[in-house]
């Protein structure tokens, strides 16, 4: 189950959003969404497919630990200043998934590998792993 491609395509109103439990986020599904500016994505969510929040006014996104995958562009969003990662992104579908972002604060949640991040731009500057971790 999952939330439609395209169909909040260009709502350039749309502030917030609740996203119920889905498994997935589709291809394109809020692009060009200017006016969002935080995404907290529940628990239970396992993949953010291509372009699903590209173009977004998103300046922080929150991913729950059931995140496996993200698709290429996937928040390819200028605006971006903040990333928490609850968990580890396995594959290597991250390509570009921040692309946009000049300055990104990253965090990190629990059972991270240095391989989560081999796509990063040369302007990551700084990332924080949680005390225990």
């Amino acid at each position: 189950m999952g939330i439609g491609e395209y169909a909040f395509f260009c709502c350039s109103s749309l502030q917030d959003i609740k996203i119920p439990i889905v498994k997935s986020i589709q291809k394109g599904t809020f692009i060009d969404c200017k006016s969002l500016r935080k995404v907290v994505l529940p628990y239970g969510v396992e993949s953010i497919c291509e372009d699903a929040f590209r173009g977004c006014g998103i300046r922080e996104v929150v991913l729950p630990e059931t995140i496996s995958t993200i698709g290429e562009n996937a928040l390819r969003c200028s605006e971006t200043k903040k990333v928490i990662y609850e968990t580890y992104v396995e594959n290597g579908e991250t390509r570009h998934a921040f692309h946009d972002a000049d300055e990104l604060l990253v965090v990190l949640g629990r059972n991270h590998f240095s391989q989560s991040f081999h796509v990063w731009r040369d302007t990551l500057q700084k990332i924080v792993i949680p005390k225990g971790t």
